[in-house]
Parts: structure tokens; sequence; C-alpha cells
């Protein structure tokens, strides 16, 4: 495999990471759970700079 599909692969499971938490945490919102959801707002942020990262190394 080449750098390019390596990255493109790793893009993928970022968005797929990101969408599984997001909703996760329209769950923990809807229970009431405040502490739960502020844990997951911090891991998507976290993955969004990742993926943001990964997408100007893919347009380099």
């Amino acid at each position: 495999m080449t750098n390019i599909e390596n990255i493109n692969i790793s893009i993928n499971e970022h968005i797929e990471e990101i969408l599984r938490l997001e909703r996760q945490r329209g769950r923990a919102y809807n229970a009431g759970d405040i502490e739960h959801y502020f844990q997951l707002s911090t891991k998507i942020n976290m993955r969004r700079k990742k993926l943001e990262d990964l997408r100007k190394v893919l347009n380099e």
C-alpha cells in the first residue's frame, strides 16, 4: 500500500469513529449524563483535529 492509500484509510477510520462517538454523545445527552457528554465532546474534537491534519498531509 502506498502512503496515500494509508492516509485515505486512516481518514475513513477517523470519520467512522467520529460518527460513532457522535451517536454515543447523543445518547449521553438524552440520558442527562452531562459528564459523559463532555468527555465524548472532547474525544470528538481531538478526532476532528487529527482528521484535519490528515487531510492537510494528503493535500500537500
